[in-house]
């Protein structure tokens, strides 16, 4: 348990998703008992245990695709050969696991902090994201320069500085990173709207 709980803070620590997935139920025979966890990483790759075979197995396949549409869920399982949530085991028993997934909170990067950045910042903060202003004057940012680097696949971008040419110079910086979404503000609505691009998963 403890290496569990120490692998669970360094992931959460480095800012990486990982799910928690622990046995709340059985019924019957099993080789998992209630209290079992299983930390899983993104690539599959785990700490601790469920008792191994078909369940741990099905269990890490379920943890991946719970990180994969970033949504936690209980799942049933049947330690039979046949029938609804069988895994082909002997056991015979039921085992209920609730998979937690563990994201970092996400961070709106505003590229300008004029009249329409600064409202959206103080909304964004409403509603839960980390929130980082960059502008050239200091009086307005957040943070203290622009660095593509520090962009992660949690952060949403938006440009909305009060010239395109900046905006422009951004765009190209923020494009090739694995942010989750970028909106530019367009000036000419007229023209269609501005650039949006969903994330790329």
């Amino acid at each position: 348990m403890k290496k569990i709980i120490t692998a669970l803070d360094e992931a959460l620590q480095r800012d990486e998703s990982v799910a928690l997935a622990t046995v709340v139920e059985v019924k019957g025979a099993s080789p998992a008992q209630v209290g079992f966890k299983l930390l899983v990483q993104p690539d599959g790759s785990v700490v601790g245990n469920l008792g191994g075979g078909a369940l741990e197995q099905r269990v890490r396949e379920e943890a991946v695709t719970a990180l994969q549409e970033g949504r936690s869920r209980l799942v049933h399982y049947t330690l039979r050969e046949e029938g609804p949530g069988a895994l082909g085991m002997l056991c015979g028993g039921e085992v209920t696991v609730f998979i937690e997934v563990y994201q970092p909170a996400p961070t709106l990067l505003i590229v300008g902090g004029g009249h329409i950045g600064q409202p959206l910042a103080e909304m964004a903060c409403i509603v839960g994201f980390n929130v980082q202003v960059v502008d050239v004057r200091p009086e307005r940012a957040t943070v203290p320069e622009f660095d593509p680097a520090a962009i992660t696949p949690w952060t949403y971008v938006v440009l909305i500085t009060e010239d395109h040419v900046a905006d422009e110079q951004a765009l190209r910086q923020v494009l090739d990173t694995p942010m989750a979404y970028l909106c530019r503000h367009d000036r000419q609505p007229a023209q269609g709207g501005g650039y949006l691009r969903p994330p790329a998963r």
